[in-house]
Order: structure tokens, then sequence, then C-alpha cells
């Protein structure tokens, strides 16, 4: 009788031990004024507390503010004060992005989690919020309205951190974690951009300049190339604009003009009004800029033989062009159709160290050019002795030739590929014949 009396005693004990123990980690930024005090300031600083990590991002400071805006959950939960994001992480995970660059939480798990998340959206339009783990989505959530709403998600893998963030601003309210939660560690700094030109925001390197630049120079490792006759390529002026993602600059750096080439056509090499920078390897690249006025215009990045990134807009929005680079050591270039205003340029990876791009090095594109009018095809500015090769959409050739002067001959209508080599490189076109 005595042990069953005692295993009455103990069981309850026991199943109110395993209760308590299964909550393993709660920041309660609704209630909790002992680690998540009000702050109308927020926090400018990669840092992490009680056990979160917090990562404003590059220049950010209004990130993590904590003031009063009580909600009530479905499920009873309610939540004095809000933790703002204000911003989203910059980053897009329905395009395969998943390692946030600003504005999210961040902490260690040794092994399987559930993980809670109490909040709301911030603002209107549909907004997300995401967890992952820097390589794939582990839970998301959106809505299109304010109402308090619940994010529940399971983590299944090893040890790694888990990010949240959202697609634009979201308020949190509680996080809950349940299972191998591990110790979290400041985030390492590589995760940051090796080299950012802020033209918006930094006069130190990039002062108002109503003038522009006229001569091929390198300033704070970007190259800015006017061009033969210009003078007006990087007036930097005052024009606020903000970002989706939270970033707003004050001055734009004004391309004033495209660079002379059109990448459809199969030309990579600008030869105006562009900037470039040198690369030893992969990079990713983010570009925070606008249009320079009406008609769809298309802000290019090339390695000078083929298109890195590129991004269009028929009107003058503020948008971000993100891309990256698979390869060895080179030059990219940036320019635009016509005219773009750029904000600022970011680069994350293994950054170069650029030189001036001197004739030499500039003309190392092939010169020769080929075009179609009517019925006929013309093969102009031959300064070497050039390969022509000219190729169905199939890939079969269909004409082979080499020349040392211009020439011009007719040819049957249709699309073709046509292709000019020397020893200076290669580049293809498209040829429309009538």
């Amino acid at each position: 009788m005595m042990k069953k009396l005692l295993l009455f005693i103990y069981l309850p004990l026991i199943f109110i031990s395993l209760s308590a123990n299964a909550q393993d980690k709660v920041w309660d930024f609704g209630n909790d004024t002992t680690n998540w005090p009000e702050d109308p300031n927020g926090e400018p600083d990669n840092i992490v507390r009680d056990n979160l990590g917090l990562y404003p991002g590059d220049g950010i400071t209004n990130f993590a503010m904590v003031e009063p805006s009580p909600k009530t959950w479905g499920d009873g939960y309610t939540g004095d004060n809000r933790f703002k994001l204000n911003g989203g992480g910059s980053i897009d995970p329905t395009n395969g992005e998943f390692m946030p660059e600003q504005r999210f939480v961040y902490f260690a798990v040794d092994g399987d989690v559930d993980i809670d998340i109490w909040f709301r959206t911030g603002g209107s339009g549909t907004r997300t919020l995401y967890i992952t783990d820097g390589s794939s989505i582990v839970g998301e959530l959106s809505s299109d309205n304010t109402d308090p709403i619940k994010l529940s998600a399971s983590y299944t893998g090893g040890p790694t951190n888990l990010y949240i963030f959202g697609s634009n601003s979201c308020n949190l309210y509680k996080i809950e974690v349940t299972g191998n939660i591990g110790t979290t560690t400041t985030l390492n700094s590589t995760n940051e951009p090796d080299i950012v030109w802020d033209f918006g925001n930094d006069t130190t390197n990039w002062p108002e300049d109503p003038d522009g630049e006229s001569e091929n120079v390198v300033r704070n490792n970007l190259g800015i190339f006017p061009g033969d006759g210009i003078t007006n390529l990087g007036v930097v002026e005052s024009s606020p604009k903000t970002w989706e993602d939270g970033y707003s600059g004050e001055n734009r750096f004004k391309l004033n003009g495209g660079g002379s080439i059109d990448p459809t056509e199969g030309e990579f090499m600008p030869e105006q009004r562009f900037l470039y920078f040198a690369v030893e390897g992969d990079v990713d690249i983010d570009i925070w800029f606008r249009t320079g006025g009406s008609g769809t215009r298309t802000l290019y990045i090339t390695d000078g033989s083929s298109i890195v990134g590129e991004l269009s807009s028929d009107n003058t929005d503020p948008i971000k062009l993100s891309a990256s680079y698979t390869g060895g050591p080179t030059n990219l270039y940036i320019f635009g159709s016509n005219s773009c205003n750029l904000y600022k340029i970011e680069v994350t990876g293994n950054v170069g160290t650029t030189s001036t791009l001197g004739i030499e090095n500039y003309k190392n594109a092939v010169s020769t050019n080929i075009k179609a009018a009517g019925e006929r095809i013309y093969v102009t500015d031959v300064q070497n002795k050039t390969e022509v090769n000219i190729y169905s959409l199939t890939g079969k050739l269909i004409k082979s030739f080499t020349t040392q002067q211009e020439m011009d001959f007719n040819f049957r209508g249709g699309l073709w590929i046509a292709t000019l080599s020397n020893d200076r490189g290669q580049k293809s076109v498209k040829l429309l014949v009538q």
C-alpha cells in the first residue's frame, strides 16, 4: 500500500517537472521589462542580450525599439509592449535568399527545436515574418492587416543559428523555443559587406558635387569612368529617398546617361558613364538605386563578357538590384541603359584592389561591330584582324570569314547570332535581317 501511495505522489511530481522543463527559452518583449525595458531609441550594435542576438545592420539605429502597444491573442497571451523590427531583412526568401542582411534577431540551437512567435505586422499591405536557418525557410506567416497572429514552426537538424526577420516591418511580442537551444554568440562580422559605397550618406568620400567627374579615377576603391568628352558623370546632389528595407539616402550619385551599349545585343563592355571595381573571386552585390526619368530603364552589372545582374523600372521609385558573380579575378562594371541614380552599393565576398582602368585595358574589348540594316549586314570599326561567325538560333554555323577591313554584304532574312573574335576578346551580337 505504501509503494502505491508513493507512486501516486511521485508520478504527478515527475509530470510537473517535465512540463516545467519543456519550455527552454522565452523572450517576452511584451511583459519582461527587466531584459526588455522600454527603449525609444533602439539598438545600433550587433549584440547578444539574454541569449538572443540583435543584428541592426550597417548604419541602422532604430532597430529593436520597445514601446507600449498592448495586444491580446486568441490563445490568451497579452503583451503590453512591442519590439519593433522597423523594416525588413533586405532579402527575399521566395527568390532563394535565406540569410538576412539587416534588422533580424537570431539564436543558437544544438538540434531540433519548436518555435512560437506572437507578433503582428507593422503596417499596410501583405507582410511576412520568416524563420530561416540561413539556407532554407524554417517557418513563415503572412498577414495583410495588423491583427495579432502567431507563427509556429519546427526546426529539424544539427547545430546552427536560426534567424527571425520580416519582409517589411513587424512587431514582436514573445518568442518561445522548446528543445535543443544553444548558447548564442555575437554573429561574426564577416557576415557584413566587405565594402560599402554609400553615396546617399557618406559625405566624406562622396560629398555633394554639382559638377561631376571628367577623369577616369579610382576613389575609395571604386573606379569612375566618364568617357571621352564627358564631364558630368558622378554629380552628387540632394535627393532624399527611403527604400522598403529601411535604407534611407540623402544624396544621389547621377550617371547622367547610359553606357552606350546594349547588353541585350551581346555588348557587355560599357563605353562611357560606368563604375567599376576589382574582385578576386565570388561576390554578392546589392545596389540601391532608382531610374533617372521616363520610360523603362535598366541598370546592369557585367563582367565585360556577360550580364551578372540587371533590374528594370518604368518609374523613378526606389528599387534594389541584388546579384551574384561566380568566377575568377576580374573587374565588374555598373552602368545604365539610360540615366540612373545610385544611392548605395554593397559588395560581400572576394573584393580586390581596383586599379585605374587604362586605355589599353579598356580597349581589351573587341572594337569591331556588326549590325543588320534591311537585307544587308555591315561590319564596321575593324581595328584588328577579326573572325566573324554567323549562326542560326539552333547553333548551326551559317557563314564564317575573317576580315581586316570594314565590309558589308547581303544576307537572307531572319534572326541570327554573330560572334566577333580577335586577339582582344570575343563578343556576340543578335542580327535581324529583313
